[in-house]
C-alpha cells in the first residue's frame, strides 16, 4: 500500500493496463509439427496419372497444403493446392522430373514448416530402342508388323517390328539416282514419293527381294514429298504439283489428274471425298476428291509452314514448323477452321495421331507428344529428345520415329 500510495496517477493506470494486457492475453500459439511424407517415394518413376501423393496425419490440424514444382527451389510451382485429407492425386499434364513437400496448419490457423522435399519423375512415354539405318530416313508406315521405311538416297527399308523392342531389318528398295521422301502402303504394295520419278511402286510381298513394278513420271515433272492412298487411287504432294493416279493394276499407274502450285506441296492427306494438302507458306489447301476433276474447295492459312498433316475424324492436324502443332476443324475442306495451336520447340514436320495424343517430329526439338483432348487447348504431354526427328507413326502402344542419325526410334507408352 505504501508503494502505491508513492505512485503517481498516471503510473498507477499504467501499471493497471498492463496487468489487464498480461491477464487478457493467451499463451503462444502451438506450431504445427513437421509432415512426414509417405508416398510416393524419394525418386520414384511413375508412369499412370493421377499421381496420388499422400502423408501421415498430424494432431490437431485443420488442413495442408501440397506444393508440386519442377525445380527443387520451388521456384516454378506447377500445382500449388490445399486440402483437409492426408492424400491428394494430380494429373500432371507434362511428362518430367517433379519435387513436391507438404506443410500443415492448425485449427488455429498457424502453419508449420515445410516438409522434406521429395523427388518424382513422371515418365509414361520412353524411348525402348533405336535401329541404325541406311539413309536419312523421311517417313515412315506401319502395317501388319512390318515398318516400311522412306529413307531418303537409301530408297525403302522393310523392317520386321512384330515385336517393336527388337526391330531387324529385312530388305532393302534403291534408286540410286533419286531420293525417297514419302511412303504408304496398302496390300502387298509400297507406294514411294520418290524425288524426281515421284511415284515409284514397289512389290513387297518378299521383303528380301524386294522390286519395282511399277512407275510414273509427269509430263510436268515434279518432285515427289508425300503420297496417300485411298482404295485404287494414290495422290501425290509433288512439289508445285498435286497428283492423283490410278493404281487399279499397280504395274501400270495411269496419271488421272494434276494441278499446279505455285508453292511447295509437301504433304497430303486423304479420307473419302476429302483432301488435304500442306503448302508451306500457302498454309493448308482443301479438296472435294469426289467431283471429277478434284476441286480445291477452300483454303487456311498457317502462321508457319505447313508441312506434315493427320487426319482424325474431323478433325485435321497440321505440323507447321516454326509454328508447332496445330489442330483444325475440317469436316468440310471448304470451311477449315483453326481450333487451338501448341508452339514447340524446334521444326514440326510430321504428325501422327491416336485417340487423344498427337505425336510431332519436330526435327531438332525431338519426339513432342501433345494431349489434344480439348482441341482449343492443346497440352504438351511429353518431349523425348533426339537429334533430328523426321517422322512418325502410331501403332497400339508402340510410336515409331524416324530420326535422320538415329534411324529408327521406337517409343513405348508405358
Amino acid at each position: 500500500m505504501m508503494m502505491m500510495r508513492g505512485m503517481t496517477r498516471s503510473m498507477r493506470a499504467a501499471g493497471l493496463a498492463m496487468l489487464f494486457f498480461l491477464v487478457a492475453c493467451d499463451w503462444p500459439l502451438e506450431v504445427p509439427a513437421q509432415v512426414e511424407l509417405v508416398a510416393p517415394a524419394d525418386g520414384a518413376s511413375m508412369s499412370l496419372l493421377p499421381v496420388v501423393f499422400s502423408w501421415q496425419p498430424g494432431d490437431d490440424v485443420a488442413g495442408y497444403r501440397l506444393q508440386l514444382s519442377a525445380n527443387s527451389g520451388y521456384t516454378a510451382v506447377v500445382a500449388d493446392t490445399s486440402v483437409s485429407g492426408t492424400s491428394v492425386a494430380l494429373a500432371v499434364t507434362t511428362d518430367g522430373t517433379y519435387y513436391w513437400r507438404v506443410r500443415a496448419m492448425s485449427s488455429d490457423s498457424v502453419w508449420g514448416s515445410w516438409s522434406e522435399s521429395r523427388k518424382v519423375i513422371l515418365r509414361r512415354f520412353t524411348i525402348a530402342t533405336t535401329l541404325s539405318l541406311p539413309g536419312y530416313s523421311h517417313d515412315i508406315a506401319i502395317q501388319s508388323g512390318r515398318a516400311y521405311v522412306a529413307a531418303g538416297q537409301a530408297g525403302l527399308a522393310v523392317l520386321d517390328v512384330l515385336n517393336p523392342e527388337t526391330p531387324a531389318l529385312l530388305g532393302q528398295f534403291m534408286d540410286s539416282l533419286n531420293e525417297a521422301w514419302g511412303v504408304a502402303v496398302r496390300d502387298s504394295c509400297a507406294y514411294l514419293a520418290y524425288g524426281y520419278t515421284e511415284l515409284i511402286v514397289v512389290d513387297v510381298r518378299r521383303p528380301d527381294s524386294l522390286r519395282a513394278f511399277g512407275e510414273l513420271g509427269y509430263l510436268q515433272p515434279g518432285y515427289g514429298y508425300d503420297v496417300a492412298v485411298s482404295d485404287t487411287l494414290v495422290y501425290v504432294a509433288a512439289g508445285a504439283q498435286f497428283v492423283r493416279t490410278n493404281v487399279a493394276d499397280p504395274r501400270f499407274p495411269g496419271l488421272s489428274f494434276q494441278y499446279s502450285y505455285p508453292r511447295n506441296c509437301r504433304g497430303v492427306v486423304v479420307e473419302g471425298s476429302r483432301g488435304f494438302v500442306a503448302c508451306e507458306q500457302l498454309g493448308v489447301a482443301g479438296w472435294r476428291l469426289d467431283a471429277n476433276p478434284p476441286v480445291q474447295v477452300g483454303s487456311m492459312d498457317t502462321p508457319a509452314n505447313a508441312r506434315g498433316l493427320a487426319l482424325l475424324g474431323d478433325r485435321l492436324f497440321i505440323a507447321d514448323g516454326r509454328g508447332g502443332l496445330i489442330v483444325a476443324e475440317a469436316s468440310d475442306p471448304a470451311a477449315i477452321t483453326a481450333l487451338g495451336s501448341l508452339e514447340l520447340n524446334g521444326y514440326a514436320q510430321a504428325v501422327a495421331v491416336q485417340d487423344t495424343l498427337a505425336f510431332v517430329a519436330c526435327g531438332s526439338g525431338g519426339f513432342a507428344v501433345v494431349n489434344v483432348a480439348r482441341p482449343e487447348q492443346p497440352r504438351l504431354a511429353a518431349r523425348l529428345a533426339t537429334p533430328y526427328a523426321a517422322a512418325v507413326a502410331v501403332d497400339g502402344r508402340y510410336v515409331f520415329g524416324c530420326d535422320r542419325d538415329l534411324g529408327l526410334v521406337v517409343i513405348r507408352m508405358e
